[in-house]
């Protein structure tokens, strides 16, 4: 790897970080208006099942996989049932 590489990586990555600094910021700031908890809130009481506001909160990564699991044994359990 040259030199010239190893900068443009390094440029690379810096930019990377800086990206998601600032998506984390505006997230942040976001989830701190009181008024955006309200509107989450009631979106997950009244707009759609709380399934699916569960699915939206874990986007993904493990906790996802974890709660469609869940959710399947869940399912066969009640299918069981009848």
């Amino acid at each position: 790897m040259s030199n010239m590489d190893r900068e443009l990586r390094k440029q690379l990555l810096l930019i990377k970080g800086e990206a998601l600094r600032t998506q984390l910021t505006l997230e942040i700031g976001q989830w701190r208006k009181p008024s955006h908890l309200l509107q989450q809130g009631m979106s997950m009481l009244g707009g759609g099942s709380l399934l699916s506001s569960a699915m939206l909160l874990l986007r993904q990564g493990k906790p996802r996989r974890w709660l469609r699991w869940l959710l399947a044994g869940f399912g066969l359990l009640r299918l069981l049932r009848r």
